[in-house]
């Protein structure tokens, strides 16, 4: 799902956009407004939203789930990981990679 970027005191709901000739998508989002623009690129039809809108239905289908850091739980802007687990694990990743393994090539073996 996409997730616009939105203030701090602004909440998050899905809406479920339907369209007789594009079908149904569901968005979060903070309106109904822009939860008819974000159906539209979903379907490719940015450009055209405006000629397509008159047909779109809007149904508000309750309160989006805040994105938690799935390492340490905190709440974060987008879906994955914090800031902090983000730089400790490019931490961790460069350490790792920094560490030499034995060579596996025939004759190099001890």
């Amino acid at each position: 799902m996409e997730v616009m970027e939105v203030a701090a005191k602004e909440r998050l709901y899905n809406y479920e956009v339907s369209h007789p000739e594009f079908g149904v998508v569901t968005v979060q989002t903070i309106g109904p407004d822009s939860a008819t623009l974000l159906a539209a690129e979903r379907w490719g039809q940015k450009e055209n939203w405006k000629y397509i809108v008159g047909g779109m239905s809007v149904r508000k289908c309750g309160r989006a789930l805040e994105p938690t850091c799935r390492r340490c739980g905190k709440r974060t802007a987008e879906p994955g990981l914090c800031r902090d687990c983000r730089a400790a694990e490019e931490f961790t990743r460069r350490q790792m990679a920094d560490i030499q393994t034995r060579d596996r090539r025939a004759g190099m073996r001890r």
